[in-house]
């Protein structure tokens, strides 16, 4: 309507002295709207693609007009519609992209956005930042949703949106460990670790959920890694795995004697590439730890045969269970195997990936997306009961399951 409303405008704009000066003031905002969204991106972010992006947003503000005077003047009209229609574009990316950041900036003014490796005030000796944090979950919604503010909300009502509330930031590792070790409903504790396309409140967020959705008593702590959280930034995020690794490594270590009941590690998608590289860091340093619980990998966007040879046998080394949830309709790792040009350990090509002492569990029948592990109803009962009573596939009461005993690998089968 915005777009259809500017070209009536500007058709207009020769008869009508004031319709003019609105269509001008339209063209001015639009131009503005894509110079600052030039501006923010190359000051703050430094991606290639996002600049190449509001440099074009600039040029379809700027260039029809400047051609428009090459043409005869009935046919200027058609330059100033070609204008609008970009400056409409303009604006609304500039909408998209500035005020959700202006919104969760005045609600959530002080806290994070993309922790992880941490480069600051502390100088904590684990390159990390600890801290505690209130997350409110909305209570009319499905379970594996994270409802969030989007860009038409105008504000962000705990009564339909995942928010974050209050933080602690703790001033050293010591007093991190100290609350892991404070008297609570239970002594069992789980550590998530995301995947590419996160930011620090998405990590939060999916954390909290995983936590509720399966009504998790214990400590629920989310590792938060620096991924620009955005889609076309996937080398960006790959180029930080392994300083995230690093910092992981030393978190673990930490945490590990802090819990005295049953501690679970979960990573999802380029998130297991974080755990592993941490878990064959830790085993390089000889660094002796109590096995985990268990270990827990969904879509795991690892080479398949490095996860075979290296991060394989560290997870057989450092933790009682091991299980990996794997699926044949994961469109983001078909993505990732046609980037790299190899199998991804999470993907179902023929039949799943089957590694000695890790329980593999193909999830196509009832997945079909790449966020199963949260978004997937008959997946989070399977999670549920592997968080609670972290047992091999074979010890467990799993509904619904297949044993391939020629392959050697699980199925989750619907319902009925």
């Amino acid at each position: 309507l915005g777009v259809a409303g500017a070209l009536w405008l500007l058709r207009r704009a020769a008869r009508r002295p004031r319709l003019r000066h609105a269509a001008r003031a339209l063209w001015v905002g639009g131009f503005a709207a894509a110079a600052y969204w030039v501006w923010t991106i190359w000051v703050r972010d430094f991606e290639h693609w996002s600049i190449a992006y509001g440099l074009s947003m600039l040029a379809l503000a700027l260039f029809p007009p400047l051609l428009g005077t090459l043409f005869k003047p009935r046919y200027l009209w058609v330059m100033r519609g070609a204008s609008a229609l970009a400056a409409a574009v303009a604006l609304a990316s500039g909408y998209m992209t500035v005020f959700p950041e202006w919104r969760d900036a005045r609600a959530y003014e002080g806290l994070p956005r993309n922790y992880g490796p941490y480069r600051g005030a502390h100088g904590d000796p684990t390159g990390c930042e600890f801290g505690a944090i209130v997350v409110t979950i909305p209570k009319d919604r499905d379970p594996g949703t994270v409802p969030t503010a989007g860009a038409g909300d105008l504000t962000i009502d705990p009564l339909r949106h995942f928010t974050l509330g209050d933080m602690t930031v703790y001033g050293s590792v010591a007093e991190w460990r100290d609350a892991l070790e404070a008297p609570a409903a239970s002594d069992d504790a789980f550590l998530f670790v995301h995947g590419y396309c996160n930011t620090f409140q998405d990590a939060v967020f999916r954390t909290a959920q995983i936590a509720h959705d399966i009504g998790y008593a214990g400590r629920a702590v989310a590792f938060s890694w620096p991924s620009r959280g955005r889609p076309l930034a996937y080398t960006h995020d790959e180029a930080e795995v392994d300083a995230a690794a690093v910092a992981l490594k030393n978190v673990l270590a930490e945490l590990r004697p802090a819990v005295k009941g049953r501690l679970v590690l979960v990573a999802h998608s380029m998130g297991c590439r974080v755990l592993g590289r941490a878990l064959v860091s830790l085993a390089a340093d000889g660094v002796r730890l109590d096995p985990f619980d268990a270990i827990i990998i969904a879509a795991p966007d690892i080479n398949a045969e490095a996860f075979r040879a290296e991060i394989a046998p560290r997870m057989r080394e450092a933790a009682r269970v091991r299980t990996m949830y794997v699926s044949a309709h994961d469109a983001a790792l078909r993505l990732s195997q046609g980037v790299h040009g190899d199998r991804r350990a999470g993907s179902v090509d023929g039949h799943p990936l089957v590694v000695d002492g890790i329980d593999t569990i193909d999830v196509s029948l009832v997945s079909t997306g790449h966020s199963y592990i949260s978004d997937s109803h008959r997946v989070i009962r399977d999670f549920q009961n592997l968080l609670r009573n972290p047992a091999p596939a074979r010890d467990r009461p799993i509904l619904g399951r297949i044993y391939d005993k020629v392959r050697g690998y699980y199925r989750l089968v619907a319902d009925g």
